[in-house]
């Protein structure tokens, strides 16, 4: 009797180190999903802001110049097609 309930609380204490361990092992799995989502998300952020930045720089180059930028400018469009550009690599901005 006393080396089945050994047994028993043996293999109680196994489960229990083994349902233990898979938890962290799922909450080690989420951490690294979590990490590799934020590294997009920033990847895709700093994209939208150098497109951002690249199209300001675009503009204030076309205004020296004297270069029309409106919205039915060819410049024009071409600077609202970029910033729309930006925004799709933006994960701040909804779709």
């Amino acid at each position: 009797m006393l080396v089945a309930r050994t047994i028993r609380i043996r293999q109680e204490e196994i489960e229990r180190r083994k349902a233990q361990w898979e938890r962290e092992e799922r909450e080690r799995a989420e951490f690294v999903r979590l990490m590799q989502e934020l590294e997009e998300w920033i990847k895709g952020w700093n994209k939208a802001k150098q497109i951002r930045e690249f199209v300001h720089a675009v503009e204030k180059s076309c205004e020296t110049k004297g270069i029309p930028t409106t919205a039915d400018s060819p410049k024009g469009k071409w600077i609202l097609w970029a910033l729309r550009q930006a925004d799709r690599f933006d994960p701040l901005v909804e779709a």
